[in-house]
């Protein structure tokens, strides 16, 4: 898809699921008549549009420690943006990595590795020093579940791509920011760093450096079998027929391209 398509070329193009009936209508329709209705601020859902829309050529690191049967979709089937308000935790997500990056002596860099033909590119959210540091945004954070899902495996390859390139690489971390603000203890009901009743709980101050223990051993796994995921989608992508479908899991109700998908 190409990056330079104007927000008017989005909102002629696009469809877009109205906030008060439900039904699918062109996008520019939508933001007229966000204008004049009671409704979410055009310039939101103009940024919803710019968002769906963002380039995804090349095979990217969340395509490969994802599943690549979603990745082939998102790469050949143009997403719908559906409702506006879907895209809030998002939205606040980007705007909290674009004001880190704003602020930081190193913003992020762009990774890029090639083995036998086949390429994969990242963007670090920050590399400086030798410590890798990659933000991620969550609401009502559990400090006793992290890390969530795979961004473990996604900054493990994120530090292999780096040593590939020929950087050193001391220290991992993945820092969590809680978008719901510091957590309050369950039992007085005060901010847990102000708790006075001394009952034990996991609190968190709304961030969290979750630090990824590695070696040589772990990143040149991450490396290898990227590069054996990159090679399949790299495959489907070529002749057009998708990789195998994994065992339908949790993660298969919140995809976008589900229906297609089980059909």
């Amino acid at each position: 898809m190409d990056q330079k398509v104007s927000t008017e070329q989005l909102a002629e193009r696009m469809r877009i699921v109205c906030e008060r009936t439900g039904t699918a209508v062109p996008a520019s329709e939508c933001i007229e008549c966000a204008q004049t209705a009671a409704c979410l601020p055009p310039a939101f859902i103009k940024a919803v549009l710019d968002h769906v829309a963002a380039d995804r050529d090349g095979i990217h690191v969340s395509d490969v420690i994802g599943c690549l049967r979603r990745a082939y979709y998102s790469k050949t089937v143009e997403k719908e943006p559906g409702r506006p308000s879907d895209h809030i935790v998002t939205l606040l997500g980007t705007l909290v990595h674009e004001a880190l990056d704003r602020f930081q002596t190193n913003g992020e860099m762009p990774l890029k590795v090639t083995s036998n033909g086949v390429t994969i590119v990242g963007r670090a959210d920050c590399f400086e020093n030798g410590v890798l540091r990659d933000t991620k945004t969550t609401r009502w954070m559990k400090v006793e579940r992290l890390p969530y899902g795979n961004h473990k495996d996604q900054v493990l390859l994120y530090a292999a791509m780096l040593r590939e390139m020929g950087e050193t690489v001391k220290r991992v971390f993945i820092n969590y920011i809680d978008l719901s603000g510091p957590s309050r203890c369950p039992y007085c009901k005060q901010y847990s760093r102000d708790c006075t009743c001394n009952r034990p709980h996991n609190g968190h101050n709304g961030f969290y450096p979750y630090e990824v223990e590695f070696d040589k051993v772990a990143l040149d796994e991450a490396l290898d079998k990227a590069f054996v995921r990159a090679q399949l989608l790299q495959t489907a992508l070529n002749t057009g027929q998708p990789p195998k479908r994994p065992a339908r899991y949790w993660l298969c109700d919140y995809c976008d391209f589900s229906e297609r998908c089980w059909e």
